[in-house]
């Protein structure tokens, strides 16, 4: 049996590729930085299983909002 056709695919687009954040005193709060990701002109379904903080001091970083 032959196959033919097209495959559905999304196109993933982040509105950044890095954050930076400025330096911060000890124990207080840093201004927000947002990132978003987008399924642009894509014709497949994009599925986000997971997230992750991921570089040095990562775990002085969290996530906060809709995902």
């Amino acid at each position: 049996m032959a196959l033919s056709g097209n495959g559905l695919e999304p196109d993933l687009q982040l509105s950044a590729t890095e954050l930076n954040f400025e330096n911060t005193v000890i124990n207080s709060t840093s201004a927000s930085e947002t990132l978003t990701i987008s399924n642009l002109n894509g014709a497949g379904d994009l599925i986000i299983n997971a997230l992750s903080i991921e570089g040095e001091n990562a775990e002085q970083f969290n996530f906060d909002g809709d995902f």
